[in-house]
């Protein structure tokens, strides 16, 4: 595993941050509950503005392809005030967790806290974004998704890990919003400047990152 480190003026309030460890209470949790998704496929053809807004401050999202629609799949989760909600209109599509409270700065893992997103993509052009709170998050890329996918990740600080199919070629870039950030990679990783690269053909999966600080780990074992 490498490591690599980005440093800016940020770190005093990382750092800051950290010590104060603004934590919230624990999240009240209850029977496992499943949020289903099932997005058609736009009739005019121009791309969706597609955004993923996780404000659980932990959670893991599975992505693939294979859907006949825009978007299908579930969210799996069992704290009742996390509901998914889902607004689709206008070019748009917004799904998201509404945060009841303040946000916190940093966030403890807790352990039977469920946040699941199984989603399979369609074909269809769309801009794809996904949101992150302060927090802990893995995001899975599956072999099955569409070609030349690109997406967008705005994190806040806490640790992030993006694990990628073995056999996908791929792109992260960090982006010009992000501040201190500890990069670690396991596996076949070339890294230029900002820009991490997989694989030897040309990628069909670009990611860019914008995170405020933390940990972002990057594996395609």
């Amino acid at each position: 595993m490498n490591t690599h480190t980005r440093l800016t003026p940020f770190l005093i309030l990382v750092v800051l941050a950290l010590i104060v460890s603004a934590c919230k209470a624990r999240l009240a949790t209850g029977p496992e509950q499943t949020f289903m998704v099932d997005v058609p496929r736009p009739e005019t053809g121009n791309a969706m503005n597609v955004t993923l807004d996780m404000a659980v401050p932990q959670g893991g999202l599975a992505l693939a392809g294979g859907a006949e629609g825009l978007i299908q799949g579930a969210i799996t989760y069992n704290a009742a005030e996390y509901e998914p909600q889902m607004t689709n209109g206008d070019g748009t599509l917004l799904i998201r967790q509404a945060e009841p409270g303040p946000k916190s700065v940093v966030i403890s893992v807790q352990n039977n806290l469920i946040n699941q997103w199984d989603l399979h993509f369609g074909d269809a052009p769309m801009n794809f974004e996904i949101r992150l709170e302060n927090g802990e998050y893995t995001i899975e890329f599956a072999k099955s998704l569409p070609a030349d996918f690109k997406v967008t990740m705005n994190a806040g600080v806490g640790k992030v890990n993006l694990i990628i199919d073995s056999s996908l070629a791929a792109q992260v870039i960090i982006g010009e919003h992000t501040d201190l950030l500890e990069i670690k990679t396991r596996g076949d990783w070339t890294q230029t400047g900002d820009v991490y690269d997989t694989g030897t053909d040309p990628a069909t999966l670009t990611i860019t990152v914008n995170m405020s600080g933390g940990e972002l780990g990057l594996d395609n074992k």
